[in-house]
């Protein structure tokens, strides 16, 4: 996962531009990450959240004092 390094600021439309596997964006409490990279390393089913909120801002899926990520496992997939 590597920070966006073309520009220090991106606005939310121009993050989500970048929502598909082969150019996947998303922000993430103020910062932008490409995880390009780690979709083409890591597929299947626990890839599939990342991917679907490929040019969205994550921050929401994280605790905003700690920063951990906020668990939930799903009742029909168990993961």
């Amino acid at each position: 996962m590597s920070a966006a390094k073309h520009r220090r600021i991106y606005t939310p439309d121009e993050v989500s531009r970048h929502n598909v596997q082969e150019d996947c964006w998303v922000s993430l409490f103020h910062k932008v990450y490409d995880l390009t990279e780690l979709l083409a390393e890591n597929h299947g089913a626990l890839a599939r959240p990342i991917l679907e909120a490929a040019g969205t801002d994550l921050t929401s899926w994280f605790d905003e004092e700690t920063r951990d990520v906020k668990t939930h496992i799903d009742p029909v997939t168990h993961l």
